[in-house]
């Protein structure tokens, strides 16, 4: 299960830094994608971030 801490240390693994909150979402970018968090992360949305970013899990 992926809650929106373990998401945000996910991304700060796969180079991804943070940009800036805007209400209840955490922007993370990489120079190329930019990847909106909310603090109520769904496990259905976690997923589909980590398919759609190819985001590697390992290690979190």
């Amino acid at each position: 299960m992926v809650d929106a801490r373990k998401m945000k240390k996910i991304l700060r693994n796969n180079g991804y830094e943070y940009q800036r909150c805007k209400g209840s979402h955490f922007m993370y970018s990489n120079g190329i994608y930019t990847v909106a968090v909310n603090k109520d992360l769904n496990v259905m949305v976690a997923k589909r971030i980590i398919k759609q970013y190819h985001l590697q899990v390992a290690d979190v």
